[in-house]
């Protein structure tokens, strides 16, 4: 299955800026060598649109939050999964590294029965400590990297770390919030 892959920094937070560095360098050098496109944003909504127009019907997002509310009202950097246009046909995969209670933008989802209640036709949590490198051998058809300065590791610098693997390896990045 075609997978699209969100990768937010505040998966990293409280890990110093090197980790953070040698993780986002490896996956970009993956992803160069095997010509999988990946665009970065400053906001997690700004994805939403290049995920709705994907070829995928998989969304792993790693992330320390989980982005999906049951009944969103609006879209923002916490319910922007919710509003992927594909997601009654798709699989909706979150990895973490912290509490599920912790990282659940909404507290009524149980991450237990197949779609929660949401719009997702499957959805999945998993936790893990490092990067699921393993995931870039699937069938990973686009990568999207998100800032995330509201939830960003400033006290370790990730911003820094994030804005200069861009500047290095020229990724497409957007600015500000969606409707700009």
């Amino acid at each position: 299955m075609q997978t699209f892959l969100s990768i937010d920094l505040d998966f990293w937070l409280g890990l110093k800026a090197d980790r953070v560095d040698r993780d986002l360098n490896r996956i970009v050098r993956h992803c160069r060598h095997r010509n999988i496109p990946v665009a970065a944003v400053m906001n997690h909504q700004q994805m939403m649109p290049a995920v709705s127009a994907s070829p995928a019907r998989r969304l792993l997002n790693v992330d320390a939050h989980d982005d999906l509310i049951i009944e969103p009202e609006s879209l923002g950097c916490g319910s922007w999964v919710s509003f992927v246009e594909w997601a009654p046909q798709g699989t909706y995969e979150w990895i973490r590294r912290g509490s599920l209670f912790i990282g659940s933008c909404d507290g009524r989802i149980r991450w237990r029965s197949r779609n929660h209640g949401t719009n997702w036709n499957r959805i999945r949590a998993r936790k893990l400590r490092e990067f699921p490198f393993e995931e870039l051998q699937n069938d990973i058809v686009e990568v999207g990297l998100c800032m995330s300065p509201g939830y960003c590791d400033f006290r370790h610098r990730h911003d820094e770390v994030f804005r200069e693997v861009i500047r290095r390896y020229w990724i497409p990045y957007r600015r500000g919030r969606l409707r700009d």
